[in-house]
């Protein structure tokens, strides 16, 4: 008497074994033996960097914001290093100069600017680079973004230099 089912097992074996390859991904004639789908992007790869205080920027005749985003100037300093982003600013409780800041130094409220076609001044964010006493910003280490350096004396409210600004 003959039992087929070692047969069947085999047969069954191997179509598993088929289906396996098959859902693998072997070669589907294209030749190249490469993936047979283009890998999957994250983002865009044109996507604009995220700009954030004291970094580098464009102005613009038409924007003030210039190439920093929405929500940002694009300010130069007279004497300064070159172009940077800022923002507008309320110094004490309100001042928002820090929130989403990566990188050496303190963002603060800390730079009354006029504007260059005259008018009312404005505050906007700096950032503090050095300071006399550590324990005020433990990231000050006398470095600035590029191209800003850091030369700005800061002053307290009695004329002593506390720490310095980059500019």
């Amino acid at each position: 008497m003959y039992n087929g089912r070692p047969m069947r097992t085999r047969i069954l074996i191997t179509a598993l074994f088929g289906c396996v390859l098959a859902a693998c991904g072997g070669d589907d004639g294209g030749g190249s033996g490469g993936p047979d789908a283009p890998p999957a992007i994250d983002a865009a790869p044109d996507a604009p960097a995220i700009k954030q205080i004291g970094a580098p920027c464009t102005p613009s005749q038409t924007d003030p914001a210039g190439d920093c985003g929405a929500g940002f100037l694009c300010v130069g300093l007279q004497g300064g290093s070159g172009n940077f982003c800022t923002k507008t600013c309320t110094q004490g409780s309100g001042d928002t100069c820090a929130q989403g800041y990566i990188g050496q130094g303190k963002p603060a409220c800390i730079i009354s600017a006029m504007p260059a076609g005259g008018g009312q001044s404005i505050t906007v964010c700096g950032i503090i680079c050095s300071a006399t006493n550590p324990q005020l910003c433990a990231t000050c280490d006398g470095t600035c973004p590029s191209p800003l350096q850091c030369n700005v004396p800061l002053m307290d409210t009695g004329g002593n230099t506390v720490g310095q600004a980059c500019k």
